[in-house]
């Protein structure tokens, strides 16, 4: 009858089998923690919106900070898993959730394009009026007056802007600290941000003749 083998220490081959192991696991995490971070913040935004029925800006901050949440738990445990040097760990989740940034940013491009762009809003109008619509009539719906006063008066009313001897200031709001956040990875991924003139006329002549 054999006799059991006795308990004591892994040998140094399971031991470097193990740390190997966890490596792989813990580099896969690392991998698709962005993924899933995305992932989350489009199902919580879109649930919100469309089932909980929250503001439209609410539900883009809620499915960030989700994203964000689930971005950062897996990135934790790829770092538990094997832990690499404190400054090497710090890069990596850095990293990390930079790239999630940018997919979150993708994201509220997407959003934002659907609800602010003008070519995609007058198509929809067409769309909704099959005889068709005389110029006049599209222009008078699409005054770039009208349209400015509007938005200004949507912030004054959610508190994001204020109003004060013909001068408007921003508000600290969540809002606000998503649009800084959002500067930030423009700042990263672009370099630097083009002068706010040269902005407006792009933006100008892409809405006006794109």
């Amino acid at each position: 009858m054999a006799s059991a083998k006795p308990e004591g220490k892994p040998t140094p081959r399971t031991a470097a089998v193990e740390a190997m192991e966890a490596q792989i696991l813990s580099d896969a995490l690392l991998l698709a923690a962005p993924a899933v971070g995305a992932m989350a913040n489009i199902v919580v935004q879109f649930s919100l919106c469309r089932i909980a029925r929250y503001r439209l800006p609410a539900s883009i901050i809620a499915g960030l900070g989700a994203g964000a949440a689930a971005t950062s738990a897996m990135v934790a445990m790829a770092l538990l898993l094997a832990p690499p040097p404190l400054l090497d760990g710090a890069a990596l989740a850095l990293s990390v959730l930079v790239i999630y940034g940018a997919a979150g940013m993708a994201y509220f491009g997407l959003i934002n394009l659907g609800e602010t762009s003008l070519r995609i809003r007058m198509l929809q109008l067409l769309m909704d009026s099959p005889d068709g619509l005389t110029l006049p009539e599209i222009l008078m719906t699409y005054d770039d007056k009208d349209l400015t006063a509007t938005r200004l008066r949507r912030m004054a009313e959610n508190r994001r802007a204020v109003l004060i001897d013909d001068v408007v200031y921003p508000r600290r709001s969540v809002l606000f600290a998503a649009s800084w956040g959002l500067e930030l990875l423009k700042r990263l991924l672009y370099g630097r941000r083009p002068p706010l003139a040269t902005d407006g006329k792009e933006n100008d002549s892409h809405s006006r003749w794109g």
